[in-house]
């Protein structure tokens, strides 16, 4: 018996350790899984006028909003119109003031852009909102210029995601850019006199469409009768509810006659 015994308290006793073992485990799995903050970040593109005018230089602010993300740092995929600026310069914002830059890279005939910018090893990371950074272009030519993230490859990196990307929107801007010069005002004076005269020739129409004033009396009838005879034909298919019961009602009926016969029988 007293074998017995012991080999119950050591059976229990390696319980008791796995035990103690899989709950230490679970919590610390759960502290982790808690320290994480689920990705939030978001960027977002401003420009410092909606209109511009050709030839000018003009700034594009990339804005950030990281919620509860710490950042370390971006990598940025813009794209712009190559039609209608040109790309000048790109600065780091406030809010990685202390980052390490990677480019910008530009390539004109893509209209693509590529700029790093990343927080080294020791910097504290950021949490908040602010202008991560500056970029510069050049009203080219009139229209709207479309500026927007290549969200396929922008992300935003922080600690504590295991290099998960937290970028989880990206939206993009516009701008007008438009001619102030006036260049093409000379041309319309010039054209206004030759109008006057065609404004004589309308009035041979008015005369014509005196004499067409009797076509217009027979031609008003016709359209008055013929959508009244369309309108005769609506009435036999708003009749045909009252006929009397409709197919499956009968069906139903006949049916359910069937199954008393059939159950009066079984009775029988």
């Amino acid at each position: 018996m007293s074998s017995t015994k012991i080999i119950l308290s050591i059976i229990s006793l390696i319980i008791i350790v796995l035990g103690v073992v899989v709950g230490i485990f679970l919590v610390k799995r759960q502290q982790d899984t808690r320290s994480k903050a689920a990705p939030s970040t978001t960027l977002t593109m401003q420009a410092s006028s909606p209109v511009v005018d050709l030839g000018e230089n003009f700034t594009v602010n990339v804005n950030i909003a990281t919620g509860e993300n710490e950042v370390a740092g971006v990598e940025l995929h813009l794209l712009y119109d190559v039609a209608k600026v040109d790309f000048v310069k790109a600065e780091k914002g406030s809010f990685l003031l202390m980052g390490d830059e990677v480019g910008p890279v530009a390539d004109s005939s893509t209209g693509t852009l590529y700029y790093v910018i990343m927080l080294p090893p020791g910097k504290t990371p950021q949490q908040g909102s602010g202008v991560v950074a500056t970029l510069t272009f050049k009203a080219k030519a009139t229209g709207t210029a479309q500026f927007q993230f290549d969200s396929s490859k922008s992300l935003v990196v922080a600690i504590k995601e295991g290099g998960v990307n937290v970028l989880v929107n990206a939206s993009s801007t516009s701008v007008n850019i438009e001619d102030s010069g006036g260049i093409g005002g000379g041309d319309e004076p010039t054209s206004t006199p030759t109008q006057p005269p065609q404004e004589t020739v309308t009035p041979s129409p008015t005369a014509t469409s005196s004499s067409g004033g009797t076509t217009q009396k027979t031609a008003t009838p016709t359209p008055t009768a013929t959508s009244s005879s369309g309108t005769g034909t609506m009435p036999p298919t708003t009749e045909l509810p009252d006929t009397g019961l409709p197919l499956p009602t009968i069906i139903g009926v006949i049916a359910a006659l069937a199954l008393l016969s059939a159950s009066a029988l079984l009775i029988i």
